[in-house]
């Protein structure tokens, strides 16, 4: 009797020990899982696996209507990624991307979508988010030379208003230069005799 009660007892801890091991395996395998499927980190694990040269990795980070679009862009080098900002809006996400590349930074967003309720890269969308930064630049420019224009205006607005102060009074001084020319130049009619009466 004894034995068997210590075979239940030894059979209980073994049960307790393999639950508590399986409650902690899922435990990490539930946190590993959030962690890894984030907007952030898929979007970090994505451009890390582009900079490394591995498409397998990459792509298993994109939907799948855009692996096509990552396999033909295989010839752009980036040399480092950082993350900021995240957005999210539904089964929709972005996160504000820097990637360096021949010593220049570029800023857009990386654009995902949840594909079977995992985050994935949108590249077709990210592409386009990336090929708008260089209209984006002359865009900024046009806006910078717009504000500057603008200020140098404002600055000459009371000079022109001076020119034209003295534009007005050096042409009433001329017309009245001309009106004194005019009755000099025209001779008084004289009394005639006729008149007198």
């Amino acid at each position: 009797m004894a034995t068997i009660k210590s075979s239940y007892s030894g059979f209980f801890a073994s049960l307790v020990v393999s639950i508590r091991l399986v409650a902690v395996l899922v435990l990490l395998a539930a946190c590993q899982t959030t962690k890894d499927t984030t907007p952030d980190t898929v979007t970090t694990a994505f451009w890390q696996a582009v900079i490394s040269g591995n498409l397998q990795a990459a792509q298993g980070h994109v939907t799948k209507d855009s692996q096509s679009l990552l396999a033909a862009d295989q010839g752009r080098k980036y040399s480092s990624v950082q993350i900021g900002a995240m957005t999210l809006d539904g089964d929709s996400a972005t996160v504000v991307t820097q990637l360096s590349q021949n010593d220049k930074k570029i800023s857009f967003n990386t654009a995902l979508l949840k594909e079977n309720d995992v985050w994935k890269v949108d590249y077709q969308q990210t592409r386009m988010n990336i090929s708008i930064v260089p209209f984006q630049g002359i865009v900024n420019e046009l806006q910078n030379i717009g504000e500057t224009f603008g200020e140098q205006l404002q600055q000459q607005v009371p000079l022109l208003e001076k020119s034209l102060e003295n534009f007005g009074d050096e042409l009433k001084r001329q017309l009245e230069d001309f009106n004194r020319a005019l009755e000099k130049s025209t001779p008084t009619p004289k009394k005639s005799n006729h008149d007198t009466i």
